[in-house]
């Protein structure tokens, strides 16, 4: 892939030049199902500047790696949330919410498998677990959730949400075969973890 002509920041502009690095690894992540292509010097042309400039900025490509996982968390926040929005009904929230999740790993299969496979870094937390614990505690609240731990019910669903999101990223095979869509799966976990009545 060539890189593009970019021309020099402004004095001070540094940080702007950091945030170009982090969406060069973002989109090189998302043509790609091989993490193992991603380097200093593929980031490098992406941005159109030398690979050694890099360094400026981030020591390694594990550095910038992290910060495409603390991005990573953040959008995923963003997407439960915007897809809780959609339903009406707390039943319904929690679902979308769920599928939100699977659905972008699905869309950014490469960027979630490393997500799935660092911490976040630098007082960056996963956003989407307490958000998902808040409306399974909305449920409850409304009495369409039976759940009387929605915190251990939240994080066995958050761990089922989990293995789903990774085969449905990396398209594998099931021990089910095709007798039921990963979509099935989830609205049977989202059911019976929850203990929901509607």
């Amino acid at each position: 892939m060539a890189g593009k002509e970019r021309s020099r920041n402004a004095r001070g502009d540094g940080g702007k030049l950091r945030g170009e690095i982090v969406a060069a690894a973002v989109s090189l992540m998302d043509s790609t199902p091989d993490l193992d292509s991603l380097s200093l010097r593929s980031i490098a042309r992406q941005v159109g500047i030398t690979a050694p400039a890099i360094y400026a900025h981030f020591a390694d490509l594990d550095e910038i790696n992290d910060e495409v996982v603390n991005h990573g968390y953040g959008e995923l926040a963003k997407a439960f949330t915007a897809a809780t929005r959609k339903g009406g009904t707390s039943s319904e929230k929690l679902y979308l919410g769920c599928n939100s999740y699977i659905d972008y790993a699905k869309a950014h299969p490469a960027r979630y498998v490393l997500m799935s496979g660092r911490p976040a870094t630098g007082g960056v937390r996963p956003q989407a677990f307490p958000l998902l614990v808040t409306t399974l505690r909305a449920a409850i609240s409304d009495g369409s959730s039976g759940s009387t731990d929605p915190l251990l019910d939240a994080s066995t669903l958050w761990s089922g949400v989990h293995g789903l999101a990774l085969i449905a990223s990396r398209s594998q095979q099931t021990p089910w075969g095709e007798d039921f869509e990963v979509d099935d799966i989830l609205r049977n976990l989202v059911r019976a973890v929850a203990k929901l009545s509607d």
